[in-house]
């Protein structure tokens, strides 16, 4: 009903505003009789507004919707005027900041248990760095102890030796069985569960083999096996089928990856090592920062126990007459308006302002 009618007032088309649109402007005032029903009408509004604008908002750091400009606060501000009682209406801010600021604890909370995690991981790098040159060693010991040369135009090249079940296949007099090996071992894919890898042969210490990937464009992956178990999937070693396979291209690749990318990869670990090392300065820094807004929080915390129990003690004693107001906080209290209904029961209310 209050978005239906507000609707009517902020749309578009409206020839006022179209008329004067630098100096237009809308006023939209709540009506409420105090100690009526209304109260009760207003905190039904409050709770469904509350719902639909959580849904609406999809904030998933927050679980209580307290925007001073959505309905569900203005129905939560009008149930407290209506009611007559001022100690309501202080109830009902400084619990909306309370919740503010609780969730904002939890969220730098939440962010302290990751920053200690990141932290964990982040010493480990000296580890993990340590890790990849061993492997990186031994890959480089298995490389050049199996690479073969030969001689061509008075220049040194890498030969090209297959092994297939304990057989050396020389790329020269035994292109074509390679070939042939390559090409059966692919089709020998759709007969395979996706990740189950065939084996292709061995070139230069390393273990080939192919296996099916999981695509939208059907593709196969060919893959370099070497020492201390390590794998590596390369990019350019990706294939779509019916793509024209090059023997002489497939084996350049490996070669440049073999030689190169070998020593690419350990630099680039080096070089994340030393990236992680800057990282680590900055997230012990964060993790010695405290909640920034903790004395405000605790401020909220104070205030909402003294109007709790000064409702309390209202509710216990009819005749008690509170004095008390929020440490520390300014309030604007609701005013009457001069175009009230007739009558002299109701009161209009604008929203109140709170400041730490």
């Amino acid at each position: 009903d209050l978005e239906q009618r507000n609707g009517r007032i902020i749309r578009q088309g409206n020839v006022l505003f179209e008329d004067d649109p630098e100096n237009f402007s809308v006023e939209i005032d709540y009506y409420a009789t105090k100690q009526t029903y209304d109260a009760r009408m207003w905190q039904t509004i409050e709770y469904k507004a509350a719902a639909i604008e959580q849904f609406r908002k999809g904030d998933l750091l927050q679980r209580v919707i307290d925007d001073v400009q959505s309905e569900a606060a203005t129905a939560a501000e009008m149930k407290a005027a209506a009611s007559g009682n001022p100690l309501i209406l202080y109830q009902v801010q400084i619990a909306s900041e309370l919740r503010k600021l609780e969730a904002l604890a939890s969220q730098h909370q939440r962010t302290q248990h990751r920053l200690k995690d990141r932290l964990k991981y982040l010493q480990g790098g000296a580890q993990r760095y340590a890790e990849a040159k061993t492997i990186h060693d031994a890959n480089v010991r298995l490389r050049d102890a199996n690479t073969r040369h030969v001689m061509e135009k008075g220049e040194k090249r890498i030969q090209l030796v297959l092994e297939v079940d304990g057989r050396h296949l020389d790329g020269e007099s035994n292109k074509k069985e390679i070939q042939q090996r390559f090409l059966m071992q692919i089709q020998g894919l759709k007969a395979t569960n996706l990740g189950e890898e065939l084996p292709v042969g061995k070139y230069r210490g390393f273990d080939i083999t192919v296996m099916q990937r999981n695509s939208t464009t059907p593709q196969f992956q060919f893959s370099l096996k070497g020492a201390v178990g390590s794998a590596m999937y390369p990019e350019n070693l990706r294939y779509v089928y019916g793509d024209t396979f090059s023997l002489n291209g497939f084996f350049q690749r490996v070669d440049n990856i073999l030689d190169k990318g070998l020593q690419q990869r350990i630099e680039s670990a080096k070089q994340h090592l030393e990236e992680e090392n800057k990282e680590i300065i900055t997230v012990e820094t964060n993790l010695a920062k405290p909640f920034g807004q903790q004395q405000a929080l605790e401020l909220a915390r104070e205030n909402h126990a003294g109007v709790m129990a000064e409702l309390k003690r209202m509710q216990d004693d009819k005749g008690y007459e509170s004095t008390w107001s929020p440490r520390t906080l300014e309030v604007m209290t609701p005013t009457p308006k001069p175009d009230m209904p007739p009558g002299g029961c109701g009161m209009a209310y604008s929203s109140p302002t709170m400041m730490m």
